[in-house]
């Protein structure tokens, strides 16, 4: 395989653009690059910003944190996806991912994915005026981001109102495929599937394999995600026989959550369900640590549960046996090759090994990559007709334990789904479905030896 070092000497032709913003919506940074002659004409209800005739390139947009409380995940998941690029507009000869056997986009005479990226600082007001930006002065030729589902939404809105497709890899709520939008398609599972996977798991470990589990209590932060999140388990969790004791929402910008984790000790439920970002999930741990309580199971959303730096403030011993729904587990590499292949690459560059979020955003530029191949154009609509059309199976080239990508007609992807993992030793390990389950359960919750 080529060395990183490749990745470095071909970051010009990759056009990686930073930008840098600074304060709220109405003082963005634009981007360094000018506009070039020639315009392309959107919906009618906007245009494109004029665009090179000339540069076989396909522009696309990418929205993520890379300040705030989530600023490392929204960096390395950037790392991710420019790591996308590089082999999608390189060579790398021994890579089962989507066109890392030749360079750049076959059906565009070699055309290279150039990423013109944006700060939204984890705020929807940056995420809209931003995505307005990208669309109108940079032109891009698609939109990806934006991590958070807040932000998602906005963005979304400015991408449907100019008719340009928008990629979400990564955000989670519902109710972003039940607004009728055309433009839009996630490639993730949403928090119904998540919430399902949850709840099942928690069936069979209690009906199964005998753990004494009755009662339940949930925290969640209280944006777009957390409140959805809260939904779904609020739809879903009837049928499971579990009963619910504190149900508890706060801001994701707390500094303290002292009264918060009294309640939750006091109804000292079997499992806690959590709803939590990074900031907020090494908050709630070093609260539930002062006041001596653990449940015998705890098990997040993904986010700050699988946030590398939450093990790394915390300490591995005091988050030995945490389940978190994820779409990457450390046992993974030895089922598929090709995702220890991409987290070989992805640590030489950033040092930490991939999580859901990285794979999701990897994942995220592949198919934006497929189907502007499939479109053979950068037309918006020739885009929307292949990411309607497209019917990808996983033979190994998606790195996250999907059956593949297919587009229902609200723009969810259907041959998505999760698995549930397990902290060991510092590692994620599949522990649900049974099937292929790499460890055996460890219950009770083993945190600062409180069980």
């Amino acid at each position: 395989m080529k060395t990183m070092m490749k990745r470095l000497c071909a970051a010009a032709m990759t056009g990686v653009m930073a930008v840098s913003l600074a304060g709220c919506a109405g003082n963005s940074t634009p981007s360094t690059s000018a506009p070039a002659a020639g315009t392309e004409s959107g919906s009618a209800a906007g245009s494109k910003a004029p665009e090179s005739a000339g540069d076989n390139v396909v522009k696309v947009g990418i929205i993520y944190p890379t300040s705030g409380n989530v600023a490392k995940i929204g960096q390395e998941s950037l790392e991710a996806i420019k790591l996308a690029a590089d082999i999608i507009n390189n060579s790398y000869d021994d890579l089962n991912v989507p066109f890392a056997k030749e360079e750049g986009l076959p059906n565009l005479n070699g055309a290279k994915i150039e990423l013109i990226i944006s700060d939204s600082q984890g705020s929807p007001e940056v995420g809209l005026s931003e995505a307005e930006r990208l669309i109108t002065e940079e032109g891009v030729d698609v939109l990806m981001g934006a991590y958070h589902s807040s932000v998602t939404k906005t963005a979304s809105n400015v991408a449907e109102k100019y008719g340009i497709p928008f990629i979400n890899p990564d955000s989670t709520s519902v109710t972003l495929t039940e607004r009728g939008y055309e433009w839009f398609f996630r490639t993730t599972p949403n928090d119904s599937t998540f919430v399902e996977d949850t709840l099942k798991f928690m069936q069979d470990a209690r009906d199964k394999k005998g753990k004494d589990i009755k009662t339940v209590s949930m925290i969640h932060e209280d944006s777009e995600w957390g409140a959805m999140l809260r939904d779904q388990f609020q739809k879903q969790i009837g049928g499971y026989n579990f009963e619910v004791l504190e149900d508890i929402s706060y801001s994701a910008s707390a500094t303290n959550l002292s009264a918060e984790v009294m309640k939750l000790k006091a109804a000292n439920a079997d499992v806690l369900l959590c709803g939590s970002y990074t900031a907020d999930t090494i908050l709630l741990f070093k609260t539930m640590k002062e006041q001596g309580w653990a449940p015998k199971m705890m098990i997040g959303q993904r986010s700050g549960f699988t946030a590398p730096e939450t093990v790394e403030t915390i300490g591995v011993e005091n988050v030995e046996g945490i389940i978190a729904t994820n779409l990457y587990a450390t046992d993974l590499q030895e089922s598929n090759p090709t995702i220890g292949k991409i987290n070989t690459m992805f640590k030489e560059i950033t040092g930490e090994d991939l999580t859901d979020a990285y794979c999701r955003s990897f994942v995220g530029l592949c198919t934006v990559a497929e189907a502007v191949n499939a479109a053979g154009s950068t037309e918006p609509e020739a885009i929307r007709d292949a990411l309607i059309n497209m019917d990808i199976t996983n033979e190994g080239q998606l790195i996250v334990p999907w059956d593949g990508i297919k587009f229902d007609e609200n723009g969810q992807n259907i041959r998505c789904n999760s698995i549930l993992t397990q902290m060991f030793d510092g590692m994620f390990y599949t522990v649900y479905p049974e099937d292929a389950a790499a460890k055996e359960l460890a219950y009770p919750f083993s945190a600062w030896g409180n069980n």
